[in-house]
């Protein structure tokens, strides 16, 4: 369903291919999440080698490629250190290594603007899939992994975030 709603978004290009195979790994890496609890790395590095492959296709300029760089290190930076602060809190640890590598990923596939929406949208989700795990029947105390929800914020903000990223800076604009 995903390839189709790629395809038909974007037609036949490279930009097309290299999102296609981000999706891939993006499915791939909520599969080995939602099972053994980590994200592959091959996951992640496959990401970021299809995205600098593309570069030259991708019709940004050195200014933009910069800040969707910085979009992506700004983004893991920040998760990682409310991450640590919420490790101290609760004496525990509060998400994975892997968690702060995709949201990494993601800021240089989205830009910084997609990306924050992103991690709220993960957020959103997340919490959605813990009450659903809080509330049907099963293990309530297993983790929940928190990749499959980055997946989809991440899948959802590249295919239809444009609109929404714009949508609400008019209203910043207009108030």
């Amino acid at each position: 369903m995903v390839s189709v709603v790629c395809l038909l978004k974007g037609d036949l290009t490279v930009i097309t291919l290299r999102n296609w195979i981000f999706f891939c790994c993006l499915f791939c890496l909520s599969l080995v999440d939602l099972e053994a609890y980590i994200i592959p790395d091959g996951c992640i590095l496959i990401s970021v080698i299809v995205w600098v492959l593309a570069l030259p296709f991708s019709g940004m300029s050195w200014s933009e490629i910069g800040l969707h760089v910085l979009a992506g290190i700004g983004i893991a930076a920040a998760i990682l250190l409310l991450s640590l602060a919420m490790d101290r809190i609760l004496h525990r640890e509060s998400m994975g290594g892997g968690d702060i590598k995709l949201f990494a990923a993601v800021g240089l596939y989205l830009g910084f603007s997609a990306s924050l929406f992103s991690v709220i949208l993960a957020c959103l989700i997340g919490l959605l899939f813990a009450l659903l795990r809080r509330i049907l029947p099963g293990d309530r105390d297993a983790l929940i992994p928190f990749g499959p929800s980055i997946a989809a914020s991440a899948a959802v903000m590249l295919l239809f975030g444009g609109p929404l990223v714009e949508w609400y800076l008019q209203l910043l604009r207009a108030g």
